[in-house]
């Protein structure tokens, strides 16, 4: 797994792949690197600054921004590209095994500290430098109050609850830090699975809130819809 080797191997092999699939490849498309970076860049040597719920405490918007700047740094250092950060779930259920891995309860207080780390990973510029990655704005959404506190289990609220906890902070995402990426979260809403909701992903994503950017998938979230 490449974020646990050392630096310069792992260089090493990002560079042999890189140049097997621009030079040797039918179409020549270098690939994408994609990392975890919750509270840093999940790499051997790198920076692990608190988790996200300890982050939060800080109300501290400015502080965030340099710390998700910092993890931005050292992904690219490592010759990644798109950090799989960061999580703005409410943590609505106690019962629910990530919590620490959201910003808290509050919606407000995600939306602040989401688009701060956003503007951290990757940048205020409309175009990436070699400092910064593209960010992940993830899981949505209504991850955080699954029934029973399943990490796969429907949440169950009307549209207006919905609006007003769960999606708000995306909203403040995607029309103030202009993130560049979104992922689906295991759950459902309304009957319907997140990573197939055309309400959630097109109505309200791309035709209510204007996103121009790409949705990836969870781990599992597409074999999920035919595999259950």
């Amino acid at each position: 797994f490449q974020p646990k080797m050392p630096m310069e191997k792992a260089i090493r092999l990002d560079n042999m792949l890189q140049k097997v699939l621009v030079e040797k490849s039918r179409l020549g498309i270098p690939c994408m690197f994609i990392g975890e970076g919750l509270h840093g860049f999940m790499g051997v040597g790198s920076t692990s600054f608190p988790q996200a719920i300890a982050l939060s405490c800080s109300w501290d918007t400015t502080l965030i921004e340099q710390v998700f700047s910092a993890a931005a740094h050292e992904m690219r250092v490592r010759g990644f590209h798109q950090a799989l950060s960061p999580v703005i779930d409410i943590s609505r259920e106690p019962r629910w095994g990530r919590t620490e891995e959201t910003y808290g309860e509050d919606p407000y207080l995600t939306s602040r500290i989401g688009k701060a780390a956003i503007l951290g990973f990757q940048g205020r510029s409309n175009l990436f430098d070699n400092q910064h990655v593209i960010a992940t704005l993830k899981h949505f959404a209504g991850h955080g109050q699954g029934e029973g506190g399943n990490n796969t289990s429907p949440v169950v609220c009307d549209e207006r609850y919905f609006r007003e906890n769960h999606l708000y902070p995306f909203e403040i995402a995607i029309k103030e830090a202009k993130v560049k990426s979104v992922m689906p979260s295991y759950n459902e809403w309304s009957a319907i699975p997140n990573h197939a909701n055309s309400w959630l992903l097109n109505t309200v994503l791309r035709g209510e809130w204007g996103f121009d950017g790409y949705i990836i998938s969870d781990q599992g979230g597409i074999e999920d819809l035919y595999r259950k």
